[in-house]
């Protein structure tokens, strides 16, 4: 197996930078791994010397970008909420809550419950919503950050991030949330300010930790990256994506053995092998990737997604052999 160090770098700025690709495919699916949100960086937008400074007004392109990514993002079948909300029972919960009582907190629940079925441009209406009734609701604004973030436009995401934090300036959750864009834009100082900063406000933010071992990850630093990952996992033993990050650390780090025991160990049999086959074909071991994804495919027939990448990952050993 390979194990020198130079070799298994060559894979970070493609695997390791989007935890999404070392989970189960329905992640993948659904929304594009952080690389492809990364846009040229630009300079630092925020100040951690003032971190409660008003965020700036939004410009006319701004505006005008966020209309295109709406419109892209649109959905035109007009029934599918009512489909939706009689299959749906959170849904359907979160719609007689707001009918109940009509408040900030109500519209973003039942935005939440949108975002979890897959339905962002409902998640989207209502969340805006929430923000008429309580313009400075920063949980409304951390959430809207984060839907701009995973439909691409991290640009447009950074001034709802910032005004969440100005809403609520002692939340480490919309410190955090911030420092996810930053990252999205490849400003990765202010990201690690922002996630730092998270920490200092609440010393138990697992979450904040997890990010950090993202941003080592990125940077091609193993240790870092191992020590943040193993602090997290003290803090919450079941956080999915710090167990991902840590398997990563150790790949980079050169110990691609440890690696995939970490995968196999984190996670059932089916997404343990998957992301087995996914590391592999990271380091290009497109054989030993195609017995991983077969393995994903005999423990769980329905992960069609593990089939495919067999197929996939035997393509590309055939390629390598023609050559």
């Amino acid at each position: 197996m390979l194990t020198r160090v130079f070799e298994v770098r060559r894979f970070v700025a493609g695997a390791v930078a989007a935890v999404c690709l070392v989970v189960l495919p329905g992640c993948a699916a659904r929304t594009r791994s952080f690389s492809s949100r990364f846009v040229k960086p630009g300079e630092p937008t925020a100040s951690f010397d003032l971190p409660h400074s008003a965020p700036k007004a939004e410009s006319l392109g701004d505006y005008a970008r966020r209309l295109k990514t709406l419109q892209a993002n649109a959905r035109t079948n007009v029934t599918l909420g009512t489909t939706l909300e009689s299959r749906d029972p959170s849904i359907a919960q979160a719609i007689l809550r707001v009918s109940l009582e009509p408040s900030a907190h109500s519209y973003r629940l039942l935005a939440e419950a949108y975002r979890q079925a897959g339905v962002t441009d409902y998640a989207y209406k209502n969340l805006k919503r929430a923000l008429h009734m309580d313009p400075c609701d920063s949980r409304s604004l951390e959430a809207l950050a984060r839907l701009w973030r995973d439909w691409g436009t991290p640009e447009l995401a950074l001034a709802d991030a910032h005004r969440a934090v100005h809403c609520r300036p002692q939340s480490a959750s919309a410190y955090n949330t911030l420092g996810t864009i930053f990252a999205a834009l490849d400003q990765r100082d202010n990201a690690r300010s922002a996630f730092e900063f998270a920490l200092r406000l609440d010393a138990r933010a697992g979450f904040a930790l997890n990010n950090l071992c993202y941003l080592a990850l990125q940077n091609g630093d193993g240790v870092a990256a191992q020590d943040a990952c193993t602090r997290a996992l003290a803090l919450d033993p079941t956080m999915v994506t710090a167990q991902m990050n840590l398997a990563l650390a150790y790949a980079i780090q050169g110990d691609v053995s440890k690696a995939e025991a970490r995968l196999l160990d984190g996670s059932d049999a089916a997404t343990g092998h998957y992301n087995v086959g996914i590391l592999r074909m990271s380091l290009n071991q497109y054989g030993a990737a195609a017995e991983a994804f077969d393995l994903a495919a005999g423990t769980q027939p329905t992960l069609a997604e593990a089939a495919r990448r067999a197929v996939q990952a035997r393509a590309k050993t055939a390629a390598v052999k023609e050559r």
